[in-house]
C-alpha cells in the first residue's frame, strides 16, 4: 500500500519544467554563391540554376558588350548578359566558359560565370557594411555578407535585368 502511495502521490506532483534556453541560434539562409570577377554575388537558392558549358550564343546586332546574345535552350531563346563588361570586372580565365540560366520560362536569362555556383549556408551574424562595390551594382545589392573571410554580395539579379530592359545601355 505504501508502493502505491507513492505512485499517487508522484502523480499528484506539480511538474516543474526547467527554464527555457535562450536562443542563440541565429537566422541562417541558404544562397547560391556565384563568382564573377572579383565579385561573389549571392542570389536566391530556389532562383533556377541550369547550368551549360560552351553554350552557342547568337550575337544580336546593334547591342552592348554586355549583351552577348540570346541561347537557344531546348527551343527557347535566353538573353545571355556579360557582367564581367557590364561592371568592368576582370575575368578569372576560367578553363570553360560557364553560363548559369537564372529564372525560367519567360524571365528566364544566362549570365556569364567564372567558377561553379556553391551552395553557401549565411548566419544572419555575418552581415557587413562593405565599402568597394560598384556603382553601377549598388543599387542592386542587398545585404553583405563575410563567409569564410570572403566577401559575398546580395545581388538582386531581377530588378537589376529588369533594368537593364528599360535602358538602351549601361556605362
Amino acid at each position: 500500500m505504501a508502493a502505491m502511495m507513492k505512485a499517487v502521490a508522484a502523480l499528484t506532483r506539480q511538474f516543474e519544467l526547467p527554464p527555457a534556453a535562450k536562443s542563440s541560434a541565429l537566422r541562417e539562409q541558404r544562397w547560391r554563391g556565384l563568382r564573377i570577377g572579383n565579385l561573389g554575388l549571392l542570389v536566391a537558392h530556389d532562383s533556377g540554376g541550369e547550368l551549360l558549358e560552351e553554350a552557342r550564343i547568337y550575337p544580336l546586332p546593334s547591342t552592348p558588350a554586355w549583351c552577348r546574345g540570346l541561347i537557344n535552350l531546348r527551343g527557347q531563346l535566353i538573353p545571355a548578359f556579360d557582367l564581367h563588361e557590364c561592371f568592368n570586372l576582370t575575368r578569372l580565365r576560367p578553363l570553360r566558359q560557364w553560363w548559369l540560366i537564372l529564372g525560367k520560362d519567360a524571365d528566364a536569362l544566362a549570365i556569364a560565370i567564372d567558377a561553379l555556383p556553391q551552395s553557401l549556408l549565411v548566419h544572419e551574424a555575418a552581415i557587413i557594411r562593405p565599402e568597394a562595390i560598384p556603382d553601377d551594382l549598388r543599387a542592386y545589392v542587398g545585404q553583405a555578407y563575410r563567409v569564410a573571410e570572403e566577401l559575398w554580395l546580395e545581388f538582386r539579379h531581377r530588378d537589376f535585368f529588369l533594368s537593364l530592359a528599360g535602358s538602351r545601355a549601361i556605362n
